[in-house]
């Protein structure tokens, strides 16, 4: 599809392709209240044929022998760009708004030691 291919084709363009996704979302918001004005939200229609896309971008992730789930960012589901999906306004089981973030920087810092470790062996696997 012409989504798929977007996200295949670079960084610049895969940031504007989530970052269009999620301000889909936050603009159609009113739509899980019980009662929404139709004229503020999206279609039904656009969200079935948006469901349809997403989930035909992620088959090589469900069909796959190969595990892609390191590949996935979990920053981006936790919104820590500050202009993505705001969780607060979401309904969360076990969690409060701290848990959240506390989650959000406990991810964060074992990223960084991750890079730290990859750049503690590039460097040594360049001076030997």
């Amino acid at each position: 599809t012409i989504l798929f291919n977007m996200l295949r084709s670079g960084s610049e363009v895969q940031e504007a392709v989530l970052r269009w996704i999620s301000k889909i979302l936050r603009l159609n918001s009113e739509r899980r209240k019980m009662h929404f004005d139709p004229v503020k939200v999206s279609s039904l229609g656009f969200f079935v044929n948006m469901g349809a896309v997403m989930l035909t971008n992620a088959m090589p992730f469900i069909v796959s022998k190969k595990d892609r789930v390191k590949s996935v960012n979990p920053r981006f589901l936790l919104g820590s760009e500050g202009d993505r999906i705001n969780y607060a306004l979401c309904t969360r089981f076990h969690a409060t708004p701290s848990e959240m973030e506390g989650l959000g920087k406990e991810l964060l810092e074992k990223e960084a030691e991750a890079e730290r470790k990859k750049a503690t062996k590039t460097a040594a696997a360049f001076v030997a």
